[in-house]
């Protein structure tokens, strides 16, 4: 992972493109703070009071046809 940061700085120093790696950054941290923000839309509760699920990132399947 360290790596890959490190190549991905290099190049976009190389390349002239640092406002746009900025741009990505200021938009995770958004994300990451209104996720954050809102955890309670997140996590659904089953019957056991002990267990939570954090969804992230639920599989979305579509029909073809």
């Amino acid at each position: 992972m360290r790596l890959l940061m490190k190549k991905v700085l290099n190049l976009t120093i190389e390349t002239g493109r640092t406002e746009e790696l900025y741009k990505i950054h200021q938009k995770l941290i958004a994300d990451i703070k209104q996720q954050l923000a809102e955890p309670e839309k997140n996590i659904i509760q089953s019957d056991d009071e002990n267990y939570y699920t954090l969804i992230n990132n639920p599989p979305i399947s579509q029909m073809k046809g």
